[in-house]
């Protein structure tokens, strides 16, 4: 993506320089509709575009509902092909063993679409330096994501090592959040387009990679 005006980032990038890159990125929903797609491209529109990284986008999913944007496969990455669209290079509907064979093998930052779907991407987030889990504490849906993550997250994984996120950025949602965990998540609202990233987003999606 190419942002219309010049955008200054120079703290950020000197925080990237400073500390041991992490560049895989796995993100999990404990339910559909959560938006785990569209912040992920939201993550990886913004590495590209604010921190000039060469990023690939990673669809683990049997079907795509990404593949209407793409015209032309014109980017290989070994024996994967794929699509190139606002300088991010995106493998769609990818099985795991090619998944993994992109995450030990390219030299790039990473971002995956591991949809909601935990016993199939598990192998994959394994191997993901970062891992991400977006849910909901409204009502009608807090109780499927206090057990996604108590079923999947804290019996396989450091849970302080996770990075979690809820929508919007009700103070009580967050604070209920953290009386099961002790974790803070972070409230994701009004990212209205990945591909038309706003200087009003950056802050949160600062603080999903912090």
């Amino acid at each position: 993506m190419i942002l219309k005006n010049k955008l200054k980032n120079t703290g950020n990038k000197k925080k990237l320089k400073n500390r041991k890159e992490k560049r895989s990125y796995g993100l999990t929903g404990a339910g559909s509709g959560l938006g785990t797609t569209h912040i992920s491209l939201a993550l990886a529109n913004y590495m590209h575009s604010v921190l000039k990284k060469k990023v690939v986008f990673i669809e683990y999913s049997s079907k795509s509902n990404l593949i209407s944007m793409f015209q032309d496969k014109n980017v290989s990455l070994g024996p994967n092909d794929g699509y190139m669209y606002k300088g991010v290079e995106y493998l769609l509907h990818k099985r795991e063993r090619e998944i993994l064979d992109v995450i030990n093998k390219v030299n790039a930052y990473i971002v995956i679409d591991c949809g909601c779907d935990f016993d199939s991407a598990k192998a994959i987030l394994d191997h993901c330096d970062n891992k991400i889990v977006i849910g909901s504490m409204k009502p009608w849906r807090q109780r499927e994501y206090i057990k996604y993550v108590n079923k999947n997250i804290v019996k396989n994984y450091d849970i302080s090592k996770i990075k979690y996120l809820i929508d919007g950025k009700e103070l009580a949602e967050i604070k209920l959040f953290y009386s099961f965990f002790k974790r803070r998540p972070v409230g994701v609202s009004n990212i209205q387009n990945p591909f038309r990233l706003r200087e009003e987003d950056f802050d949160i999606i600062n603080e999903i990679m912090a």
